[in-house]
């Protein structure tokens, strides 16, 4: 896009008034100005960690002297950092890049009393702002410690290190607090899955004690061997195979067999190959039930059931 040509759209506008305050900004620092080929610094995420790696990285940043400075003075326009124009940032680059921005406030770190004879209010604050980052070691904020009279650097990287403790920024009070509601939260956990789990596992025991000493296990006995029964009727673990097999599978084969698989919108065929061999099926159990043979009640019963289910 040629920066000379007159704005035509609301982009252009925007494109013009952000390249504005960028010759702004450079012309304070002394800095030449730059028709194209901007760079930008990216502070990537990862928590409180990467905030901590960003920090570091700006500082070196604002440290060292730009390629084309070496063996000058440095002075805030000949440092490193100072030839980026955009800074983007995300999730714990956040934290540490709007910490950043904050320093660039006008009388964000400096009183009116003790600001110092410059050219601007924003040089002002450029310059305390590389001071914040060029200060060593960070320290620790203390309520004893008049900070409008220390250097402007010493508070910010104190109160950034402090707030970076997120999880026990008080201490150890902080510290046995985190571990009770933690520890907390375990066993919250454990009994709100633990109590379905053995109410579950009771429900099942009584049923077992039900089917094995109820009348269920009573035709079994005249129809299948004896080492068989004991294990129907003495264990639940082919509840589970028989529900697959006499439940879910045949309503998922009902399903494909009754629907109309073409079309949606066409209705559904409820008379079909499938529904008359299972109606045919039903009507043979109910028929062996009614037959005139010397069947047992019971069998007669679970004969009957199964036509009716068919």
């Amino acid at each position: 896009m040629d920066r000379n040509k007159p704005a035509s759209s609301a982009q252009d506008a925007q494109f013009h008034a952000e390249h504005s305050r960028i010759d702004q900004r450079r012309d304070l620092l002394g800095l030449a100005r730059k028709n194209a080929g901007h760079w930008a610094v990216a502070l990537s995420g990862g928590g409180i960690r990467s905030a901590t790696f960003c920090l570091g990285v700006l500082q070196a940043m604002a440290r060292a002297r730009a390629p084309d400075a070496v063996g000058e003075e440095p002075g805030i326009g000949k440092r490193l950092l100072a030839q980026f124009d955009y800074l983007s940032t995300v999730s714990g680059g956040g934290y540490l890049g709007s910490f950043f921005g904050s320093l660039f406030l006008p009388g964000r770190l400096r009183g009116r009393e003790n600001a110092q004879v410059v050219a601007s209010p924003e040089v002002q604050a450029a310059e305390d702002a590389y001071e914040v980052l060029d200060f060593e070691p960070p320290g620790r904020i203390h309520t004893h410690i008049d900070y409008a009279r220390a250097p402007v650097g010493e508070a910010p990287l104190a109160w950034l290190r402090e707030n970076g403790r997120y999880l026990t920024p008080g201490g150890s009070g902080d510290l046995f607090y985190v571990l009770g509601l933690s520890l907390r939260n375990l066993l919250a956990l454990h009994v709100v899955i633990g109590m379905p789990l053995l109410c579950t596992l009771a429900l099942a025991t009584l049923a077992q004690v039900f089917i094995s000493s109820g009348p269920l296990c009573s035709p079994l006995v005249a129809l299948l061997p004896m080492d068989l029964v004991n294990v129907l009727c003495g264990s639940l673990w082919w509840v589970p195979v028989a529900a697959t097999l006499l439940w879910i599978v045949p309503l998922m084969l009902a399903f494909w067999m009754v629907y109309f698989r073409k079309s949606q919108d066409e209705a559904v065929h409820l008379w079909n190959w499938a529904t008359l061999l299972c109606s045919a099926i039903g009507a043979l159990f109910i028929g062996l039930a009614c037959a005139p043979w010397g069947l047992d009640a019971e069998l007669r019963a679970i004969l009957i059931v199964c036509g009716v289910v068919n």
